[in-house]
């Protein structure tokens, strides 16, 4: 997901264990930095509040938006990337949203990549979505 990390390839023929240790390994080097963790709730955030605020103009919005994104920081530091790097991950994002409610080559056809990238970003954001709501106890 990061162009300044190089993920490890993954094989083209591969057990379903050995797949999902990769999916592993994948999610490990993409979580170098916690942006994509980071961006994960983020979107969690705004989708909650756009849900909850039916009938308000776009700057009360705008300014609910920025006030749940305040209080849930809480004045941390966050880093977010620019350019490929953050559309891909909201790319990343949309596919494992709709995973459940579309069938592999829908998603492939609908975001224009492979079949076999699909099913990476899924493994990836499996991994992630696992760690965010199983933290490592050490």
């Amino acid at each position: 997901m990061s162009d300044q990390h190089e993920l490890p390839l993954a094989p083209v023929n591969i057990a379903p264990e050995v797949a999902a240790a990769h999916a592993e390994a994948l999610a490990d080097a993409t979580e170098r930095g916690r942006w994509p963790q980071r961006l994960l709730e983020l979107t969690d955030i705004c989708e909650a509040v756009i849900h909850r605020t039916h009938g308000t103009t776009q700057r009360e919005l705008a300014e609910r938006l920025v006030l749940e994104i305040a209080n849930y920081l809480g004045g941390r530091p966050v880093y977010l990337p620019r350019g490929d790097a953050l559309k891909r991950a909201l790319r990343d994002r949309r596919i494992w949203r709709d995973s459940g409610k579309l069938s592999p080559d829908e998603l492939a056809t609908r975001e224009g990549v492979c079949l076999q990238q699909i099913y990476k970003i899924i493994g990836e954001m499996r991994a992630l979505e696992k760690r965010r709501r199983q933290p490592r106890l050490f």
